[in-house]
Formats: structure tokens, sequence, C-alpha cells
């Protein structure tokens, strides 16, 4: 399993990011997120994928993804007014 970290719905694969790393051995994190195994972003927060397919889990050494979402999104740029 492969545990990834996520903002709530955005699984842009950005360069330099786990996610564009995935994206560019050809797994779209965007993708599993569209047929999820288990749900479980209300209560916990994340979400389990699918089994990958057996060539991509092989040449990955993985089965399958938990992506972690941030429950609460939270503005830095917010902080920074408000501690000032």
């Amino acid at each position: 399993m492969l545990i990834v970290s996520a903002f709530p719905n955005d699984y842009m694969p950005l360069p330099n990011t786990l996610i564009g790393a995935l994206e560019d051995q050809g797994l779209s994190v965007a993708e599993l997120a569209e047929d999820k195994s288990d749900d479980l972003r209300k209560t916990f927060g994340c979400w389990l994928s699918l089994p990958l397919s057996y060539p991509l889990a092989a040449r990955l050494h993985f089965q399958d993804v938990r992506a972690m979402e941030t429950i609460d999104y939270v503005d830095c740029n917010e902080i920074r007014l408000t501690q000032k």
C-alpha cells in the first residue's frame, strides 16, 4: 500500500510531487479516486483505491493507494493576516 496526502478532491499531478511522479509512471490518482474501494473521507479523511492491475502493481511494487485528505483546508495567508 502506498499512502499519499492531498487536499480534498485535488489530485493534480504537479511536478516534483508524489502524485505527479505516479502520473509519470502511468498511475492517475484522480482516476483511482473516481472508483474507490472504501470512502472514509467523512469520518477519517481518507479513502482506499481498488487494487491496481497486476502489471502496474508489479512494476510499482504496491497493490493499492490510500489517500489521506486534509479535513479542514486552511489558507496560510489568512493565518498570517490574523496573527499580525
